[in-house]
């Protein structure tokens, strides 16, 4: 618990001159009670506040707030012990600081999952395998694995004194960008306290310091109408995972710093997501028999699997040319236009259950 004010109760003088903490400049003291089992520091405060009163300097207190340890703790404080008339209390006061507070919390990626092992890789990447990192008051953020630089990667939580407590989680090495601060998540607002007269909560109650950022949801999207075969049906399921809205219909902020920090939830909460078991067994299913949509100019790939390869150009392309009648070469073209499964192994022909990984 921090309460800021100008004059010290050890020197007996107010405050002139300013303090830096996190490369900020402060006009006055800041003073640090701990948090007890049972009392949460409440006689100390009250014995502070009331050696303070006696001194005809309660005015001089402006703000009483909450802060993380984590922070505190890194900056560094000197304590202090000091006799007021109703007992003794031990108060700390901050350390002088240049920057901010960096703390890396390393993740390992999703690289298997428990109750089913995909036969192809793409099945451990967006949209079917990914990380959600979420404040818990609104705003969320979709990290794809696929764009950490090494399979053990950092989120790196930067934190920095301020009333409510000023703070992000930035993710290391995304997409090439060492600290991607674009696709940071904002810490939620601790609470600031009250105390008599104090005129400034009412202030940032009123205003609503703690709203959160708003984020829009995107409906989620079904498959609906007539469609010819299975695997177009399949085919269309894995385009709703990547048309479908991943995150929560929100369609707001939410004032709820306050009762976060109430219940311990004042945090980030990072998930590893991935698609139902029963989905991923069709998508890995549909990848092992299909095979991949490409979407690029090349020669196609016959031999990439040790069984099959499945091959589709686009309507207007020629896969074969050379000293082949005109008939049987468009014969050849036209197969390949609408999709053809490729043998490697006569005595295999039809056999899909067989194993078809890539080689």
């Amino acid at each position: 618990f921090a309460i800021d004010g100008t004059y010290n109760p050890i020197t007996q003088k107010d405050f002139i001159g300013v303090t830096k903490v996190n490369g900020n400049l402060f006009g006055s003291w800041i003073f640090l009670f701990d948090v007890y089992a049972g009392s949460v520091g409440l006689p100390e405060i009250n014995n502070f506040l009331d050696d303070v009163n006696e001194a005809g300097k309660i005015e001089s207190i402006n703000n009483m707030y909450i802060l993380p340890k984590s922070l505190v703790d890194s900056i560094g404080t000197t304590e202090y012990e000091k006799s007021a008339s109703i007992g003794v209390y031990k108060f700390k006061l901050l350390n002088n600081s240049d920057s901010v507070v960096s703390i890396a919390n390393p993740i390992d990626k999703t690289k298997s999952f428990s109750d089913y092992i995909p036969k192809n890789n793409k099945c451990f990447v967006y949209p079917y395998n990914y990380l959600l990192v979420s404040n818990n008051i609104g705003n969320q953020n979709i990290l794809k694995y696929e764009n950490f630089k090494n399979d053990t990667f950092l989120l790196e939580l930067e934190l920095a004194i301020s009333i409510g407590v000023s703070g992000r989680l930035i993710p290391r090495d995304y997409k090439n960008i060492d600290y991607n601060y674009d696709e940071s998540i904002p810490l939620a607002k601790y609470p600031t306290c009250s105390w008599a007269s104090d005129a400034f909560t009412n202030w940032l109650t009123s205003n609503a310091v703690n709203i959160g950022s708003q984020i829009v949801g995107i409906g989620s999207s079904a498959i609906t109408g007539n469609v010819g075969t299975v695997a177009s049906n399949i085919a269309g399921l894995i385009g709703n995972f990547y048309s479908a809205n991943l995150l929560p219909s929100i369609q707001g902020g939410q004032n709820t710093g306050d009762v976060n920090f109430s219940a311990r939830k004042n945090t980030f909460f990072v998930r590893h997501m991935r698609c139902k078991t029963e989905y991923l067994k069709i998508i890995d299913d549909y990848f092992t028999r299909f095979g991949y949509s490409i979407n690029r100019v090349k020669i196609p790939n016959i031999t990439g699997r040790k069984r099959w390869n499945y091959v589709e150009i686009g309507e207007s392309e020629d896969i074969g040319n050379g000293s082949v009648p005109t008939l049987f070469m468009e014969t050849i073209n036209s197969a390949c236009r609408k999709g053809v499964t490729i043998w490697h192994n006569h005595d295999d022909i039809g056999n899909f259950n067989l194993d078809n990984g890539i080689i």
